[in-house]
């Protein structure tokens, strides 16, 4: 054994404390970083809770289920009023509430089986406000089909029709594809919700939607189809977001509202005309450096807006 002096057994001692106060203080710290999210799934299926280091964002978790509703987003206050926006970094504990709403009857849609899934053929209901369904006969409902909400637009066809009395529209996400002409000349249309699992809007989707005023294309969107937001004459807004990676020929042509753009730099096709008599757009932002071999020579439309590359978001 070896025999220690007194100040060599006071020397140790104060190290051990010394290590102990320290560990007890990242401990402490890292006890004070990290947040609670909780979920309030109001009669849902349960969602765990999740604990997050502050400055995390929450990973959107999948939806839950509740019968005889439509599940419409996580929301962060208890009113419902402000929807929660998941890049928006955690700096204290967070509860969020699921909004429901009733599905939009059965009987106002059209509809076959595809493939096990649901495809919409045809809005035949009378209501201005609606919400489709996420399963229909126990099927989920996977597809917005070929004019499915135009006005008496024969299914493959595009053609002029009578004006439309929807003015809002909540699509579930169990939907994966809006197909060609889906919401064409829906001229009543104000409000649109697409869901994350939408992951392609078809040509002429949103055609002649002139009272639509702002549209947000969730990350899960890869290709935005020829037409697709042709004639949206009051849009002033419209968010593109890092998945895309095509954007269809004259995709927002005589979208006379809209000032400025961003496109990311993911887009690696661009058709021709993009832009053709957008008369009020002042500024296209591009985040590539230089335009790339698959954009159309004439993929402005020979709009005069300012067009920066490299562009870099504050």
């Amino acid at each position: 054994m070896f025999n220690l002096s007194e100040e060599d057994v006071m020397k140790k001692l104060c190290s051990a404390i010394f290590v102990i106060i320290i560990v007890c203080v990242v401990s402490s710290c890292n006890l004070l970083m990290l947040k609670t999210v909780a979920f309030d799934s109001d009669g849902g299926t349960s969602v765990e809770d999740l604990s997050l280091l502050e400055g995390s964002i929450i990973i959107k978790p999948t939806s839950p289920h509740k019968d005889g509703y439509v599940f419409a987003g996580w929301y962060k206050d208890n009113l419902l009023t402000t929807l929660w926006n998941f890049s928006t970094v955690i700096t204290e504990d967070q509860l969020l509430y699921a909004k429901w709403l009733v599905p939009t009857s059965d009987s106002s849609f059209v509809f076959e089986e595809i493939n096990g899934d649901i495809e919409i053929t045809k809005f035949i209901g009378s209501e201005s406000e609606i919400v489709i369904p996420d399963t229909i006969n126990g099927k989920s409902v996977s597809s917005i089909g070929i004019g499915a909400f135009s006005p008496d637009l024969p299914k493959g066809k595009v053609v002029q029709s009578h004006k439309s009395n929807i003015s809002s529209i909540k699509i579930p996400d169990s939907v994966t594809t809006i197909s060609k002409a889906a919401f064409y000349y829906c001229d009543s249309l104000t409000n649109i919700t697409i869901p994350d699992s939408v992951t392609l809007i078809g040509e002429y989707a949103f055609k002649d939607c002139i009272r639509l005023t702002s549209v947000t294309l969730p990350d899960s969107v890869t290709s935005i189809g020829i037409q697709a937001f042709a004639y949206c004459r009051a849009l002033i807004n419209i968010k593109i977001p890092d998945s895309v990676t095509s954007i269809g020929g004259s995709a927002l042509i005589y979208c006379s509202a809209l000032t400025s753009i961003v496109i990311p730099d993911s887009v690696t096709s661009i058709g021709t005309h993009v832009f053709w008599e957008c008369n009020g757009l002042i500024s296209i932002n591009c985040e590539v450096s230089d335009q790339p071999a698959d954009w159309d020579s004439n993929w402005l439309g020979y709009s005069t807006a300012t067009v920066t590359w490299g562009y870099i978001a504050d």
